[in-house]
């Protein structure tokens, strides 16, 4: 059996050290290389989160300015309720309307926008714009005096506003199978005998039920 030459023993040994030395050297850049792109890509991704946030943030607030604008439009706006279908000319209704209202002192030009909502050649309410919310108020103040007769007004309620109106609405019928007066005021479900007053979330959280 050949005997081992211990020179070339050596040297393979130092062969085999100075590989794992130098891979040694590579795994350590490697390793610190993945360290700096795995903190620059935590950047990024912390960056585009806060981006992420300001875009959300504007979006709620434009929603609100939004609403805001649209609630403030909303005051200026009167619905009237009665007008027959087949009167096509509803500035002129509105205007005879309005000036019974204000004892003639109402013009037409303070109209801004009138049209029906819901189908035309229907008896659906009409929405009327008006360009004074002087005149609005002075309306709504004296609209007992369309009590005689077959018109009658009301505001211009939001989307979510009239959803809560349709729940109090459910709750009322459901007191009324159950003999307990009530009425709707102010976004609230009235006792009439105690003159307990609840909201929708209070009905909904079942602080009162009708069986």
């Amino acid at each position: 059996m050949p005997r081992k030459d211990p020179q070339n023993i050596a040297s393979h040994d130092q062969l085999f050290d100075k590989l794992k030395e130098y891979f040694d050297d590579k795994i350590s850049e490697l390793k610190e290389t993945i360290k700096l792109d795995k903190v620059e890509l935590l950047d990024k991704i912390e960056e585009n989160n806060l981006k992420i946030d300001k875009v959300e943030n504007d979006h709620k607030n434009l929603a609100s300015e939004v609403k805001l604008l649209k609630n403030i439009i909303r005051k200026y706006n009167i619905i009237v309720h009665g007008i027959p279908a087949e009167k096509e000319n509803l500035s002129s209704e509105v205007n005879l309307i309005f000036n019974d209202i204000l004892g003639g002192s109402f013009k037409e030009n303070q109209i801004r926008n009138v049209f029906r909502l819901g189908k035309i050649k229907s008896n659906s309410p009409v929405l009327v714009e008006l360009l004074c919310y002087t005149v609005v108020k002075d309306i709504f103040r004296k609209s007992y005096k369309l009590k005689s007769s077959k018109y009658s007004i009301s505001r211009e309620s939001s989307k979510e506003e009239r959803e809560e109106y349709k729940t109090l609405k459910q709750f009322k019928e459901k007191a009324s199978v159950s003999n307990i007066p009530t009425k709707i005021k102010n976004n609230k479900l009235v006792l009439l005998d105690s003159g307990r007053s609840y909201t929708v979330d209070d009905l909904k959280a079942g602080k009162i039920t009708f069986e």
